[in-house]
């Protein structure tokens, strides 16, 4: 007996959470919905140029975060990989020392850490770049 409901529930579940996303999906093509019609007007061709609008509008944001996000992660292992190598594998005098000011950036506030660290990039001309930025994502995910 629960072998037969395990299945109908979930199917059940499904539709409960899909069925309201085609409506919404729906809604948004259709031009008007008047009261005697089951279904909205759609038009397909203004629904598609304003999609298409949208898309070409959130490219270029999309594709400059994965950038961010590429160019973040690469220095990220750039830089821990090396320090996390020699602190495992080596014992010395210094080693609390430095496994301290590795994860500082963790401990000191984000923002306060982050305000020096954006007048430095200006000061050095990185101020308003890709490189900059992705310096300042990867200060605060090292210690992570």
């Amino acid at each position: 007996m629960t072998h037969i409901r395990l299945p109908f529930l979930l199917l059940a579940m499904i539709l409960l959470m899909i069925l309201p996303l085609l409506l919404l999906i729906q809604s948004s093509l259709g031009t008007f919905w008047e009261y005697p019609q089951l279904f909205p007007h759609i038009e397909l061709k203004g629904g598609i140029t304003i999609l298409k609008s949208a898309l070409e509008d959130a490219l270029r944001p999309i594709l400059s975060s994965l950038l961010y996000s590429i160019g973040t992660v690469l220095m990220s292992i750039l830089i821990s990989l090396l320090p996390a190598r020699y602190l495992a594998g080596h014992d010395f005098k210094a080693k609390g020392i430095v496994e301290v000011i590795l994860l500082l950036p963790a401990v000191i506030s984000p923002f306060t850490f982050l305000m020096g660290v954006q007048f430095i990039l200006l000061k050095i001309g990185l101020g308003n770049s890709m490189t900059g930025v992705i310096i300042i994502l990867t200060i605060v995910s090292y210690p992570y």
